[in-house]
């Protein structure tokens, strides 16, 4: 993962996902009918509105700062914040926390 500058209104590039729960910042969904990957995105905020979203701004939408395509499928924090199932479950988050390691780090 790498985060661009302010210049480039940090910009997010993700690779190498590995897990069970599906890649949020590079799966795209037709199925709900837009494409809402993160990766590649710049960061939106409330007062900063860089998503591709034509109706609004994601992030004063959800009330959270995030790498927005067309409103998500990814989002690490904000109202109302659920993490969705394999099985399509919804359970309520009440916290989170997202850390990245900074310059050449290597598993």
């Amino acid at each position: 993962m790498t985060v661009e500058s302010e210049n480039n209104r940090y910009r997010l590039h993700v690779t190498g996902y590995y897990g069970n729960t599906g890649d949020a910042f590079n799966d795209d969904h037709p199925e709900y009918g837009y494409n809402g990957k993160s990766n590649g995105m710049q960061f939106s905020t409330f007062d900063i509105d860089n998503d591709e979203y034509g109706s609004g701004n994601c992030a004063a939408y959800y009330q959270s700062g995030w790498w927005y395509r067309s409103c998500t499928m990814s989002r690490l924090n904000g109202n109302p914040f659920w993490y969705s199932t394999l099985i399509g479950d919804l359970i309520p988050i009440s916290a989170s926390r997202m850390m990245l390691q900074c310059g050449d780090y290597y598993y």
